[in-house]
């Protein structure tokens, strides 16, 4: 028997075997037997692929959480890291300005309110009477003379910004001394009534005259064109402010020196 379980006639007999057996299971008159031989089959199939497919789908929206998690917190840390920057640069202006004045007494204060359809940029800023602000107090950026505190609350100050043409203050030209006023007109700053024979170019540099207001030498903006007034008698010199009225955040209100006009 052992020899017949090794001969070739046994290999032929299950070869022959293999083969009807794999005719009846894929002959069309076996679909129906076979598709319910295989159904438990794909069942089980189908539940561990649904299975497998929910563990990676519910440890992929776990990574991405922890990814999203780690974005924001590094996004706030950008944010934060900006904002030392920038305050301290403006510190360090604003310190600069103090040190080369000690005289000066400022209130730091930021922008807290601003009306998008104004022209002339006026703000407000969340410091007032109870922090020793009082209307006509020059308000200052780390560039320059911004503007003028309008009116002033317990807690608030309004500004009005050189822009606004309610806001005429005397100033003069740096490198020749010469004054003028300064005042606005539809968005635009000029030094006017300098004598004709002053000498004042593109370039100069314009700083407060100093009154009983204000102190002598803020720094307000750069002379860009110069021309006569229609009068023929003067000349009227356009100026670009150093301070950026439009984009204000922190602001530097000046509330005494020596020589201000008491109240």
């Amino acid at each position: 028997m052992r020899l017949f379980f090794k001969s070739w006639t046994f290999r032929v007999l299950i070869a022959i075997a293999t083969a009807l057996l794999c005719v009846m299971i894929l002959s069309p008159a076996n679909a129906a037997f076979t598709g319910a031989a295989m159904a438990p089959v794909q069942s089980f199939a189908a539940k561990i692929s649904r299975g497998v497919s929910g563990w990676f789908a519910g440890d992929a929206e776990k990574q991405n959480a922890a990814l999203q998690s780690q974005i924001d917190a590094l996004r706030q840390g950008q944010l934060e890291l900006d904002e030392l920057r920038r305050e301290n640069a403006q510190y360090q202006a604003f310190l600069g300005i103090k040190q080369s004045h000690p005289d000066y007494h400022f209130v730091n204060g930021f922008a807290v309110a601003a009306d998008p359809s104004n022209i002339y940029h006026n703000f407000a800023v969340g410091v007032g009477k109870n922090d020793g602000i009082a209307a006509g107090d020059p308000v200052l950026t780390p560039e320059g003379l911004v503007g003028v505190v309008a009116e002033a609350g317990p807690n608030y100050a309004n500004v009005r910004t050189l822009l606004d043409p309610a806001a005429q203050l005397g100033a003069y030209v740096s490198r020749t001394g010469d004054s003028g006023m300064l005042a606005a007109s539809d968005g635009e700053i000029s030094l006017t009534r300098l004598d004709k024979s002053c000498g004042v170019k593109a370039g100069d540099l314009i700083a407060t005259y100093g009154s009983g207001q204000y102190p002598r030498g803020l720094p307000v903006g750069e002379v860009t064109t110069v021309n006569a007034d229609r009068s023929g008698v003067s000349l009227t010199a356009a100026v670009s402010l150093f301070a950026d009225t439009g984009h204000v955040t922190e602001v530097m209100i000046l509330i005494d020196f020596n020589g201000k006009t008491k109240n």
